[in-house]
């Protein structure tokens, strides 16, 4: 393999990128030469690298974006938006022993960097041969496959008792599914979401406006790939889903329904309507994204470990970062369990993003 590393995306890069993109079996949204468009434009990193591969043959064999940001006081290269990324920022074969290799020798090449998303079998073959990365498991994704027939563990009986409190309401409800992603379906997305239980809850996201900028840009570049769903109450927007779709697969972005609609269980009717719409679709996947909790779990009990590797030939960074990495994701999933501390926390990182 013949690595090369790039401080910009040159437009003979972009068009070379998109075309692995648009025919490798390891292709998912996070890796598009898109999303990696639409967050330069959003947080205006300072410093980029994109690391290629190229086989013998001179075709493009792996692509690697990464932006210089500071985590915990160090300057690290890691993968461009990645807090909304469900999956891995690399391009290519991740199974292939040579290439990640390759991509391993390109990280070192910059000091510190990681990557997230990794598979089990993935990961094993991802660690470096002179002892200079640490790898760990980092998340849990949830999905429903398809082409196994009826998964998952739906509660009918909820879907019963959720549909009779809709229809026996003396509101019309109607859903919309739409392809495309107006920006009026953003913007209902957006007013829903700063209004949300979620929000309540300090979970919301599109109270920021790099959000609601990045999710904008990123629609307007990959319209075919954007999917919104409005559950509304008497024509008012009530709820939302936005949903990524490449190929035949779908993943599950964000979501939120508006606070006082609790008793209606919005946010678990509006996903059993879309996956009706997908069984029409003849879809094979839908990934619920990272992370456990009970909505995931009511839906399906498939789900996959995923891990991060950190990588540095300074054996202090390599380890502080390890460390911290894994303190904040423990410390995250002990703080979403108790939703009083959560809140407060996030109101916290609320109040430090505004002063910025």
């Amino acid at each position: 393999m013949n690595i090369s590393i790039h401080n910009s995306l040159t437009a003979p890069l972009k068009k070379e990128w998109m075309g692995l993109w648009e025919k490798s079996a390891y292709a998912n949204i996070a890796n598009s030469p898109e999303w990696f468009e639409a967050a330069l434009q959003t947080y205006k990193y300072k410093s980029v690298r994109i690391i290629t591969a190229h086989n013998d043959s001179g075709e493009l064999a792996a692509v690697l974006p990464l932006v210089l940001e500071k985590k915990f006081g160090l300057g690290v290269f890691a993968p461009p938006a990645a807090e909304f990324a469900d999956h891995c920022a690399l391009l290519g074969n991740r199974g292939d022993k040579s290439l990640a290799e390759s991509i391993v020798s390109g990280m070192l090449a910059l000091g510190t960097s990681y990557i997230t998303g990794l598979g089990k079998n993935e990961a094993g073959i991802f660690t470096s041969s002179d002892n200079k990365s640490i790898i760990f498991p980092s998340d849990e994704e949830f999905f429903m496959d398809f082409t196994q027939g009826e998964l998952g563990k739906i509660n009918r009986k909820k879907i019963k008792n959720s549909l009779n409190r809709i229809n026996n309401s003396d509101k019309k409800a109607n859903t919309i599914i739409e392809s495309g992603a107006s920006k009026s379906a953003l913007e209902n997305c957006f007013e829903i979401d700063k209004a949300s239980v979620k929000q309540r809850q300090g979970r919301g996201v599109f109270w920021r406006k790099d959000a609601r900028l990045f999710y904008s840009l990123l629609s307007e570049k990959l319209p075919e790939n954007v999917l919104i769903q409005i559950f509304s109450f008497d024509n008012k927007p009530a709820a939302y889903w936005l949903y990524f779709k490449l190929k035949n697969n779908y993943i599950a972005s964000q979501k939120a329904y508006l606070s006082g609609y609790e008793y209606y269980n919005l946010g678990f009717v509006t996903f059993v309507n879309f996956l009706e719409f997908l069984n029409g679709e003849g879809s094979d996947e839908i990934s619920l994204g990272k992370g456990r909790d009970r909505f995931k779990t009511d839906f399906t009990d498939q789900s996959c470990q995923l891990y991060t590797a950190v990588l540095s030939k300074n054996v202090f960074s390599r380890n502080f970062l390890s460390a911290l990495l894994r303190f904040r994701e423990n410390a995250y999933r002990a703080a979403a369990k108790r939703p009083k501390f959560y809140r407060g926390f996030k109101e916290l990182k609320k109040l430090l993003i505004s002063h910025e």
